[in-house]
């Protein structure tokens, strides 16, 4: 997985065959993901050490990262089949894990050391292009811009939806350390 990831990173054109690895790599990659969100939210100061300890704040960046993987998972499969554009042959799901194993690894890991959020808004667009990439080169009928527009749709609600789960997560979390 690790080879076929940082050859999506390179934007190296693979077929979809070379996705059909074991499942377990692709939900150890999008936990180790999660770890390493809710660890780099902890350290960074983007949440109040005093009221959610790290284990709590790991547990809802393994929780944010999951809802967002799934939910993009769920956007992507559904935007790649309209109009028969992907017959639905090889893994997707192990596609999209590949495609933000090293992005999501490289922000987690800078937003640990580095407080910028230019640094962090270029990572988020090359991860971008990473899956526009990913998908268009995989897939015989989906364009770039039909990729593109997936990718930033699937995106842009999963980042909302996560924004919502994190600010529920953490005020029940409150009230109940509260009570």
């Amino acid at each position: 997985m690790i080879r076929h990831s940082f050859g999506l990173v390179l934007l190296r054109k693979l077929p979809i065959q070379c996705f059909s690895f074991p499942r377990w790599k692709s939900v150890l990659a999008v936990t180790m993901i999660g770890f390493l969100t809710g660890l780099s939210l902890a350290e960074n100061g983007m949440v109040d050490a005093e009221h959610f300890p790290l284990p709590v704040t790991i547990g809802a960046g393994m929780v944010a990262s999951w809802a967002a993987f799934i939910l993009i998972y769920a956007i992507l499969n559904w935007w790649v089949r309209r109009g028969a554009r992907w017959d639905g042959k090889g893994d997707l799901f192990n596609l999209l894990a590949a495609a933000t194993l090293f992005s999501g690894i490289v922000s987690g890991v800078l937003l640990l050391f580095i407080d910028s959020p230019v640094v962090m808004f270029v990572v988020w667009l090359y991860s971008i292009l990473i899956a526009v990439e990913a998908l268009s080169a995989t897939m015989e009928n989906v364009t770039r811009i039909y990729s593109l527009c997936g990718v930033l749709m699937a995106q842009v609600i999963s980042m909302f939806f996560c924004t919502l789960l994190l600010v529920t997560l953490f005020s029940i979390f409150l009230r109940f350390i509260k009570n």
